[in-house]
């Protein structure tokens, strides 16, 4: 069975989409991974009230 040109059109938009989106959100999950690590508990920021 073969799908007019319309159908496979917005198939092939909606793949698209699905890509870009996913590419976009697994990006941001690897910045906010990135920049989180580049916290540590032992840095004078953290901590900025003295025991």
């Amino acid at each position: 069975m073969q799908l007019n040109k319309t159908t496979s059109g917005r198939v092939r938009l909606r793949r698209t989409f699905v890509v870009v989106v996913t590419l976009a959100l697994g990006g941001g999950l690897i910045g906010i991974a990135y920049a989180q690590s580049g916290i540590s508990l032992n840095s004078p920021v953290s901590f900025p009230v003295d025991i």
